[in-house]
């Protein structure tokens, strides 16, 4: 995930909101601010949207169901609420309320690290679904044709090698992580060793008309990922 993305957790047991927010950190490298009490969460919200919240159901102040209540009409990202009820039924008002997803605790923290990717995952390519088309001088990209375009030149790509560039180009002068790449192009983490993507970027640059000794769209970023640059003048 990027350090951009913002995840705001809302649950009053703090140890627990402490352990939860490290994990985030360090496994996802989202940026994570707390709250601990239902009546200040939901101005917070409003005022500064998160990419993803995380919602306890019991909070004081206000419940989570009613913290819910009051901001999905205008909060549009994903909830995930998390509680110490298993009855189905207390499930099924936190869907009623608007939830994505639902964690019984105790549960173990990776699984709900691996709730919220799914839930950033999910939102982000439905998110990039509703722009079908992007235009960044002369580079030109179809997602629904899955065609690119080059100074007016159609440029043949693998499906890989469309996503990868629609990705990079999403996020056109932004550092996009070796780590948030290899999962979205190829289901899995970057486990250090694997070129896969690398050679992938290699390929992509052949069709761009790079050289290595000119890298004009794909800029590598050292120890972190790459970045798609719109040259100026373009």
């Amino acid at each position: 995930m990027s350090p951009n993305t913002h995840i705001l957790l809302v649950e009053d047991n703090r140890v627990f909101a402490r352990a939860l927010a490290e994990q985030i950190r360090r496994e996802l490298g989202c940026r994570v601010d707390t709250l601990s009490r239902g009546d200040q969460a939901v101005a917070r919200i409003l005022k500064t949207p998160p990419d993803l919240l995380v919602l306890d159901v019991g909070l004081p102040g206000l419940s989570g169901f009613e913290v819910c209540r009051r901001v999905r009409g205008d909060f549009r990202g994903p909830i995930l609420f998390l509680t110490a009820e298993s009855e189905d039924k207390e499930q099924l008002k936190g869907f009623d309320m608007g939830a994505d997803d639902y964690v019984c605790k105790p549960t173990a923290l990776p699984v709900i690290l691996a709730r919220i990717r799914t839930l950033l995952r999910r939102f982000r390519q439905e998110t990039e679904e509703d722009a079908p088309l992007l235009e960044l001088g002369p580079l030109r990209l179809d997602r629904g044709l899955r065609r690119l375009w080059l100074h007016e030149k159609n440029v043949d790509l693998t499906d890989q090698e469309f996503d990868l560039l629609w990705a990079l180009a999403r996020r056109e002068g932004k550092a996009c992580s070796r780590d948030d790449l290899h999962l979205a192009l190829f289901g899995k983490a970057w486990n250090g060793k694997c070129r896969q993507l690398d050679n992938l970027i290699r390929r992509l640059r052949v069709k761009l008309e790079e050289t290595p000794e000119q890298s004009r769209w794909i800029r590598t970023l050292r120890h972190v990922g790459y970045m798609l640059q719109r040259q100026p003048g373009e």
